[in-house]
């Protein structure tokens, strides 16, 4: 064989070899792109697990599916203590309005605490002052009149008087004021209290300011029969709101 034949045959052989490696590269790239598979990527805060991506917040390379109820499962080689409950401190601020009671001094939550039945419960009413005394029977109640709440004041007497003193006080440690004299004989008698601001009506013969309490008595003069006078019983008058001086319908 000649040298020209040689090299002819060698040509034509390395031909045919690359155009059967060009026929079967495609077949080659799309075996290998079959056994790969689609490629998955997982932007934060997803991690990549298997072929498809979960949800990863503390980036603790676990996903939060497996996190939680991960104590709730039967797992004996699991340490639950070791996962205990977060804590959050956050300072909060409240305002709190606190009252002053004139009267009293005392401090309240609400303005209510420093009327009423705290102001009532305050005075130690003296019910012994009639023993042994012409007085039979001194007595209050919720009444009305003109279309305002008032305290009646009934009495009965077992002398004539001369006439007597209707005596108040709104604190425990005031002095007496009288606030309602008058000349009389009558063995029994009814007179009132209007319980309202400005003299609200001309059918009563004293006044007592509303949301207050007072503690009422009636001085009797027996001078000319008895040679002196006498202290009623007191009584605790109680002119708020929720009291049964205010009310009563009018």
């Amino acid at each position: 064989m000649t040298v020209c034949s040689h090299l002819l045959r060698s040509h034509l052989l390395r031909s045919h070899l690359l155009r059967s490696l060009l026929l079967l590269l495609p077949l080659l790239l799309l075996f290998a792109a079959c056994q790969q598979g689609p490629t998955v990527v997982c932007e934060k805060p997803y991690i990549l697990v298997g072929d498809s991506c979960c949800l990863d917040k503390n980036d603790d390379a676990i996903c939060d599916s497996d996190v939680s109820g991960l104590c709730d499962r039967e797992c004996p080689e699991l340490d639950c203590t070791k996962c205990p409950a977060q804590v959050i401190e956050r300072n909060v601020t409240e305002v709190v309005t606190k009252y002053i009671c004139q009267k009293t001094g005392a401090v309240v939550a609400t303005i209510e605490e420093c009327r009423g039945n705290n102001l009532a419960a305050e005075f130690t009413p003296v019910t012994t002052n009639e023993e042994n005394t012409p007085i039979d029977e001194l007595s209050l109640r919720p009444a009305c009149r003109d279309g305002h709440n008032a305290v009646e004041i009934h009495y009965t007497l077992a002398d004539e008087p001369d006439g007597f003193t209707v005596e108040i006080k709104d604190d425990p440690a005031a002095e007496w004021t009288a606030v309602y004299t008058t000349v009389t004989d009558e063995l029994e008698g009814y007179f009132y209290g209007g319980i309202c601001e400005n003299k609200c009506t001309d059918l009563v013969q004293f006044f007592l300011q509303p949301d207050d309490a007072y503690l009422v008595r009636v001085r009797f003069d027996f001078t000319s029969t008895e040679g002196r006078e006498f202290l009623s019983n007191e009584h605790v008058v109680d002119t708020t709101e929720e009291s049964a001086y205010r009310t009563k319908f009018c």
